[in-house]
């Protein structure tokens, strides 16, 4: 794997990344987990996008948005030159009427080669070849906003539809109802009547991680939201499931790289 190209301009709110790589190798990216929204604009090479167990087999100009709190990640399925641009927003950022005009569950849209996604995107670069500082930072939040917009009023795109196993499926429903209550992997496997070793199998195929992972980093970025709302570390950790706080103490900063006390006011958008 060669990269030939990688810029990042990042603010309190955004997150802009450039890249460009020959030969990208298969675990080139690691499955990441954030609060942010993440706009992925795909440009070359071969690559299969996975969202939370769902996989899509993209095409140049197909735009893929995961919400917060969700698993995905790019895997280059050839050595073909990759490029693409990342674009992580602050969940402040997006209007809660721009949200509601969002297709709910839709996460791959096709806008093609060129047009005015394309354009938006282009403008990144542009910029960041002719500017800097403050000024760059206040031009890249203009085209981060109407992109927002744009994805919004955008009627010139097709959905693009997702593969998935039924069993990962099956398995991320009974997660996401009862995140705060499983008390062990044990239970999911009963769920499904099928082995902890198939369960490992299923996630680290169709996600990228394990079981464990997944459900402590969902339980994390609750508990988060919770101290940010005035929740005690203690109560928080009690609240999303983990047993002691020694266990959540341990993860939390093993996750976001600080202790609970020092919990962040503000969204972590450098990718996990």
């Amino acid at each position: 794997m060669k990269i030939l190209h990688s810029r990042a301009i990042e603010s309190e709110s955004f997150l802009v990344e450039h890249r460009i790589i020959e030969a990208p190798l298969r675990d080139s990216f690691s499955p990441r987990i954030h609060e942010a929204w993440e706009l992925f604009f795909f440009l070359k090479g071969e690559v299969t996008y996975r969202v939370e167990g769902k996989q899509y087999v993209l095409r140049s100009g197909d735009l893929v948005l995961s919400r917060p709190s969700t698993f995905h990640h790019p895997e280059p399925t050839s050595e073909a030159i990759y490029e693409a641009y990342s674009l992580l927003i602050d969940d402040g950022m997006i209007p809660n009427g721009i949200r509601r005009s969002i297709p709910e569950g839709v996460e791959v849209f096709s806008f093609g080669d060129g047009g005015r996604m394309a354009d938006l995107f282009e403008k990144f670069k542009l910029y960041s070849d002719t500017f800097s500082g403050d000024e760059l930072l206040t031009l890249v939040k203009c085209i981060v906003t109407e992109i927002i917009y744009n994805l919004a009023i955008e009627d010139s795109f097709t959905v693009r539809h997702a593969t998935q196993n039924s069993l990962i499926e099956r398995a991320l429903d009974y997660i996401d109802e009862n995140l705060t209550q499983i008390r062990g992997i044990d239970e999911i496997c009963e769920r499904l009547y099928i082995t902890k070793s198939h369960l490992h199998h299923l996630f680290i195929k169709n996600l990228g991680v394990t079981p464990k992972r997944y459900i402590n980093s969902k339980r994390l970025l609750m508990a988060q939201g919770l101290m940010r709302a005035g929740v005690s570390a203690t109560e928080a950790a009690h609240m999303v499931g983990f047993e002691d706080y020694a266990t959540f103490f341990r993860n939390y900063k093993k996750h976001f790289g600080c202790s609970p006390s020092e919990n962040p006011k503000k969204t972590r958008l450098m990718p996990t």
